[in-house]
């Protein structure tokens, strides 16, 4: 009998490569999203700096000259963290939408394995059914041989 051979094999093949790569997709975008928190946990901490360093300014005798771009420079650091704020939540939303397609492409991939496993197990049945005709076959010809003997 010939081997075993499933003709939907591609098929799961080509849906797992789709996984793997919604897989690396959402690692990709974890990833960012920690580099996004990190860049966003440094200009927060510079920004506790520049308000450090205006006190200390202020408690010299500074002119307004040199005190007046402090707030500016502030707000900018601000507009910084509010976008990476605003792409952190971007990037978490594509990430949700992500995990919703890997389920479902999880989901493909195991209902066409089943249904591989049931195709192989009657294989199997007829593969065991073929060989115990095939074995009763030579112990009758066995049995008839030993009899005219």
């Amino acid at each position: 009998m010939k081997k075993y051979k499933y003709k939907l094999d591609a098929l799961i093949k080509m849906r797992k490569i789709k996984e793997d790569r919604c897989k690396m997709e959402i690692g990709r975008i974890q990833n960012r999203i920690k580099e996004l928190e990190g860049f966003k946990k440094g200009h927060i901490d510079f920004k506790e700096q520049t308000y450090k360093a205006q006190e200390e300014i202020l408690k010299t005798n500074a002119t307004v000259s040199q005190v007046g771009h402090i707030p500016s420079f502030i707000e900018t650091n601000l507009d910084h963290i509010e976008r990476i704020d605003d792409e952190i939540k971007w990037l978490e939303e594509q990430r949700k939408s992500r995990i919703i397609q890997l389920g479902k492409l999880k989901s493909d991939v195991k209902v066409i394995e089943s249904m591989k496993e049931k195709d192989f197990s009657k294989y199997k049945k007829e593969f065991n059914k073929k060989q115990n005709e095939t074995i009763e076959e030579l112990v009758q010809i066995w049995t008839n041989t030993k009899d005219a003997v």
